[in-house]
């Protein structure tokens, strides 16, 4: 999937430098992706899932649509619902617990398809 890579200034931890970042549009929907395509599941993508969004960022449809063949936010609203509905998230909170700098960050894999079930078709 092509895609003009976003160029901020990261000035952070004794670095001073440009750098190429994949846009947060297209970083949610390759998260999407990896947080239920990867051999084994991992808390931290749907977590990062969850933090993506409450920063405001949609998922590039365009991305969504090419890998998984969904176009809208109804049919990914669906399509997580339905794929995440047998998934132990209690297992995949405490598999991301050790990376959270607040314990009480784990709710957001914990309450993942409550979260789902709320966003916008």
């Amino acid at each position: 999937f092509s895609y003009v890579p976003d160029t901020p200034i990261l000035n952070r931890f004794d670095v001073f430098a440009r750098i190429r970042v994949a846009p947060k549009d297209l970083l949610l929907s390759q998260k999407i992706h990896a947080a239920l395509h990867r051999k084994r599941l991992m808390g931290r993508d749907f977590f990062d899932v969850v933090f993506l969004y409450g920063l405001g960022v949609t998922p590039h449809f365009g991305y969504l649509e090419q890998r998984l063949g969904l176009a809208t936010p109804a049919a990914l609203k669906a399509w997580l619902l339905e794929r995440t509905a047998t998934l132990d998230f209690a297992a995949l909170a405490k598999d991301v617990e050790p990376f959270l700098f607040f314990p009480r960050d784990r709710n957001r894999v914990l309450h993942f398809r409550d979260f789902v079930a709320g966003l916008p078709d």
